[in-house]
């Protein structure tokens, strides 16, 4: 996790969420830009859930 929270435009709180989707930073990157968006919209969907 903390490779991601390296990334500015990153909340800890997404950091967090990503942490337990994939096992490291480097498959998080290896995922295909359409996996990633669809991983990145789900935590932004259940993170406006929460406000």
């Amino acid at each position: 996790m903390s490779a991601l929270l390296r990334l500015s435009y990153l909340s800890k709180f997404i950091a967090q969420k990503i942490a337990l989707q994939v096992r490291s930073f480097r498959e998080f990157q290896e995922l295909h830009l359409e996996e990633r968006l669809q991983l990145l919209r789900g935590l932004l969907v259940c993170r406006r859930a929460m406000l």
